[in-house]
């Protein structure tokens, strides 16, 4: 995946932001939805058994264009030093903000048509309780399509006071291995020693109706 910082896939850095305004950052998946033009009959007869017409009338039919549903989920689970899965935040009303309140939703959108980002997660690092040690940022689609069917589907890792991009990718690519796939597990922030926040790009990429416990299956990949 070709990412605007170069940070690979399994790379680490630190986490560049601003240290003010309770250090906030963003995490935002955007996307497109593609208009679909079904097939425009050329005509209908209605016929008899014996081949004739009935009316000798041709109907011609005039189709305008359908726009599907695509909606995709942005979704951050939370873990504690043990890799413990201790909270979650989510589009769902229950799940809008974290225990703390520092890490909050802004809402849920099917449709995929704003500008900018359509669905964002803000943490407000300044304010995190101790036990909160990695946020794990990952998208689901809940409409019944693939990556390879969304288009312009992307995440980012912005900057909360500047609105500076610090990690930008896509999530999926028509014809990429991806493209089959439902769920993207896309970055990771942590606590570290050396820095007080770094950030991982996991970039695993995975069926949803496949995972029976999302908690378990993301550990596997932050434990490493």
């Amino acid at each position: 995946m070709n990412m605007s910082t170069d940070l690979a896939k399994g790379e680490t850095i630190p986490l560049k932001y601003t240290k003010q305004a309770r250090q906030r950052v963003t995490v935002g998946i955007s996307w497109d939805t593609p208009e679909i033009m079904p097939e425009r009959p050329e005509k209908f007869n209605t016929e008899l058994d014996d081949d004739t017409n009935h009316y000798n009338v041709e109907l011609d039919v005039t189709v305008g264009f359908v726009q599907e549903i695509y909606d995709l989920d942005l979704i951050c689970l939370i873990y504690n030093d043990q890799f413990e899965l201790i909270d979650a935040v989510s589009p769902a009303p229950e799940e809008n903000v974290d225990l703390s309140g520092a890490i909050y939703h802004s809402g849920d959108d099917t449709a995929g048509v704003s500008a900018g980002d359509d669905e964002q997660i803000s943490v407000e690092l300044l304010g995190l309780p101790e036990d909160i040690c990695h946020m794990v940022f990952m998208s689901i689609i809940q409409s019944k399509h693939t990556f390879g069917q969304v288009l312009n589907a992307e995440c980012r890792v912005a900057d909360g006071k500047t609105n500076q991009d610090l990690v930008v990718f896509p999530m999926g690519q028509r014809g990429g291995h991806e493209a089959d796939t439902t769920a993207c597990v896309m970055v990771v922030l942590s606590r570290s020693f050396q820095h007080d926040w770094v950030i991982r790009n996991l970039s695993e990429f995975r069926i949803d109706k496949d995972v029976a416990d999302w908690g378990e299956e993301v550990k596997k990949m932050i434990v490493s």
